[in-house]
């Protein structure tokens, strides 16, 4: 009864634990996930409610125009659907779909607590696994992807990985194999693979362990049922994925890929659900042999050659050789997403320190713990087994990526575990309770609250995208007329909170980036246009370009500056050409000065302003040698409340035709045109719009604008009309420009 309470006050600390950031998700402005990810599985769960719990395998919304073969699997966004829909009395709107979303990580990232705890039970023993239990309720590395507003499919990932482990530790008990647990099993593969693709690892492990306890047992009653055992639950998973990957777009095609649903992945559970039991029996036919060794290479020998044909020569070894060759591919660091960067790598802005606040005493104690493990008796050999298989597995996993550390955090709790057992042992319930809460359960939760809140989109970007969506012209869910280009991050936030097709998303494998970057890059509006065209585009979201350093003493390129890097890269140029590092960090030429992106950002589409920018006062004037943009008005701005003025604006800007002002004055006569454009943003942000042009050899001239007379408070425009004027001549007009004008490129004669 004691070790029931006391594991309920665990899961209690869990949810606490795991719901504390609830005021950075629920602001002023409605419910906001964190993170990028999130955004697209509330996509792919909206879909499966407008289409009858299928979700479209190709999504015309990501990697605009052509579209994309989506490569999530479905288990996660239908459960999140399906929670919805119940919540909702089977309407449920977008408000309550985020909000399902937001709340179900806590959920099941509490669950996970008592899944550990059955989990060390078979592994380390009760009262170590309690207080493995305690310690994964408060270590950052297992709370931070559980967190409300995580909705990311990563906590689900943990979780049935845990449901598995737990499942393959009872027969490292020696329980024998029993139908009901190989069912478990089976459906616990299947919903790992249904939930991310790289759940094939769990499978492998759980394989792994139990060939290596069939083959140990070989000839055995024992190494049967375990061999039966495991041949029946991976047969199952087969049996449950296949229906869902015949459905999907590769499964449909006859296609083994590795980072798609496919027929690669219910072949594979049905290959190694057929190599158990063989295993079973060549290894007791070798050991009943007078010479073992001998029938043993022999046995090797005869396996070799159709295990290299079918790796060499058939679909499946294709699948499983793409999949590796995406595993080891040297993608350039700053193409990877934050959490996907090298636990210690020093110039990722990761490093001890950061492994430190994942797992701080936790990972003391765990240290500890492997000590005891090597030094308890008696000697449980599977059980130690497969939780060094694990544990091995798992820090190579976060050592590459550091979003494993999450799973890592099982282990590193299970074996701080046998520490806390050893505490208790030492100074009895008081005492060792009191010493594991100060030394292991308070930094873990301090450190945890403090460093891994969920990071919700900034509030410039909620609103920017909010009134693109209110704005901007609908379009068709199947085949959407235009598209919006933005970088790379902002992708599944425009699908989402803008409703817009998005030319590029973070699908690390899957973004080309290209026109992406051909367009921001642009050195010209004549380039700029042709890519528009190119792509369909006709919003453009720019965002904040660092071109500063931010406080970094070490001179390390951040995350903060993947945009133009990122870019540069993709299209293979110099980054010095774009880019400098000096001692005080990272700087900015003046070719990225006349870039579309910085123009975009800094300079309205207008024309520079004499002297240095008000917002960039480090930078001269040679910077800001562009012309003015002609044919992409600004949409609509919104500020961070956090960074005022430009270092937190965001701005979408529309691409129009631009209205014609054309008329006639004397030869070669300098005429200007002028207005102030103003925002919703009100006073705080108005800026002018200036262009300059010169008569022909008969007198003519031509000026394109981009804005129109504005109707409303909440447009982007000028106030009444633009002044033309030719000085050396004292010649000045008015002209009234309507948006009809400006969208079709209508003349306008200026008298």
């Amino acid at each position: 009864m004691r070790r029931h309470l006391s594991l309920a006050v665990a899961v209690a600390l869990a949810l606490v634990v795991r719901l504390a950031a609830l005021p950075r998700i629920y602001l002023a402005d409605g419910v906001f996930p964190a993170g990028t990810d999130s955004y697209y599985h509330l996509r792919r769960a909206w879909l499966a409610l407008r289409h009858g719990f299928s979700i479209p395998s190709r999504d015309p919304f990501c990697h605009f125009p052509d579209g994309v073969v989506d490569p999530w699997p479905p288990l996660h966004d239908l459960v999140v659907a399906a929670l919805a829909w119940i919540a909702g009395g089977g309407e449920p709107d977008r408000e309550l779909l985020m909000r399902t979303a937001v709340w179900l990580p806590p959920v099941l990232g509490t669950i996970a607590v008592v899944l550990l705890y059955a989990l060390g039970r078979r592994l380390v023993g009760r009262t170590a696994a309690l207080g493995a239990a305690w310690v994964y309720a408060a270590c950052p590395a297992a709370a931070y992807q559980a967190q409300v507003g995580m909705a990311d499919h990563h906590v689900a990932e943990a979780l049935l990985a845990l449901g598995i482990y737990t499942v393959v530790a009872r027969e490292a008990r020696g329980a024998a194999g029993s139908a009901v647990r190989a069912v478990v099993l089976g459906a616990l593969l299947a919903a790992a693979i249904l939930t991310w693709l790289g759940s094939v690892l769990f499978a492998g492990l759980a394989f792994v362990f139990l060939l290596w306890r069939a083959v140990r047992h070989a000839g055995s009653a024992e190494g049967r049922r375990t061999a039966v055992f495991a041949a029946a639950a991976f047969a199952l998973a087969a049996g449950l994925v296949a229906p869902f990957a015949l459905r999907a777009e590769f499964g449909r095609a006859g296609a083994f890929r590795s980072y798609h649903l496919s027929l690669l992945q219910p072949v594979l559970l049905l290959g190694l659900a057929g190599l158990v039991l063989p295993a079973h029996l060549l290894a007791a036919w070798i050991r009943r042999a007078r010479r073992p060794r001998l029938r043993a290479l022999l046995a090797l020998g005869a396996a070799a050659a159709p295990a290299l044909a079918i790796v060499v020569l058939t679909p499946l070894g294709a699948g499983l050789w793409e999949g590796a060759a995406f595993a080891r591919r040297a993608t350039p660091v700053l193409l990877l997403p934050l959490e996907s960067r090298p636990l210690l790598f020093p110039r990722s802005g990761f490093s001890l320190e950061f492994a430190w606040l994942l797992f701080n005493t936790t990972g003391l104690a765990a240290a500890v713990g492997l000590w005891l493990l090597a030094r308890r008796r008696p000697f449980r050999l599977e059980p130690t087994a497969l939780l060094l298989l694990l544990l091995s597995t798992h820090a190579v996993l976060a050592l590459f990526q550091v979003r494993f550390t999450h799973l890592l955090a099982a282990d590193v709790a299970l074996l701080a575990g046998l520490a806390v057992a050893r505490f208790l042992a030492w100074g009895g319930r008081a005492g060792g309770g009191l010493l594991v809460g100060v030394a292991l359960l308070v930094p873990g939760t301090v450190l945890g609250l403090r460093h891994f809140g969920p990071v919700p989109p900034p509030p410039a970007v909620r609103s920017a995208l909010a009134a693109l969506a209110r704005t901007s012209p609908p379009v068709s869910e199947t085949a959407p007329e235009y598209g919006v280009v933005a970088v790379w991050d902002l992708g599944h936030w425009i699908t989402w909170l803008g409703c817009r097709p998005s030319l590029d998303s973070p699908f690390l494998h899957l973004t080309p980036l290209v026109g992406t970057a051909r367009f921001f890059l642009a050195d010209s509006e004549e380039e700029a246009d042709r890519v528009a065209a190119a792509y369909r585009i006709r919003f453009a979201v720019s965002v904040p370009i660092p071109v500063s350093p931010r406080g970094e003493e070490d001179g390390d390129l951040r995350y903060a500056y993947l945009y133009p890097r990122q870019f540069i890269q993709v299209l293979g140029r110099r980054e010095s050409d774009y880019l400098q590092v000096t001692p005080a960090g990272l700087g900015i030429t003046p070719a990225f000065a006349r870039t579309l992106q910085f123009r975009l950002q800094y300079l309205d589409g207008v024309s520079p302003p004499a002297g240095r920018h008000p917002a960039l006062p480090a930078l001269d004037a040679e910077m800001f040698a562009a012309p003015t943009l002609r044919g992409w008005r600004l949409h609509a701005a919104a500020d961070d409340p956090t960074f005022p003025g430009e270092g937190g604006r965001v701005k979408v800007f529309e691409r129009v035709r631009g209205a014609r002002l054309v008329g006639r004055l004397v030869p070669r006569a300098q005429i200007r045109v002028r207005a102030t454009v103003r925002t919703p943003l009100g006073e705080s942000y108005v800026f002018g719009y200036a262009d300059r042009t010169t008569t022909d050899e008969r007198g003519r001239f031509e000026l394109r604008v981009p804005y129109w007379v504005r109707a409303a408070d909440c447009e982007v425009g000028i106030d009444t009309a633009y002044e033309v004027q030719a000085a050396m001549v004292n010649w000045n007009a008015r002209v009234k420009v309507d948006e009809r004008a400006v969208r079709e490129g209508r003349e306008i004669d200026v008298r």
